[in-house]
């Protein structure tokens, strides 16, 4: 069976090579949001 970690390189590296072919501007929109939803999580916890 395939270990876990190998799939984890192969989504990184999937992903790395989607974001390439993308380009660098929507790749930093993409992330900034990820992290904008991650700050909102962490910080209405106790709302949600």
């Amino acid at each position: 069976m395939i270990q876990l970690a190998t799939v984890l390189y192969l989504g990184v590296f999937t992903f790395g090579v989607i974001g390439y072919l993308r380009g660098f501007d929507k790749e930093l929109v993409a992330l900034s949001g990820v992290v904008l939803a991650l700050f909102v999580l962490v910080q209405f916890q106790g709302f949600l």
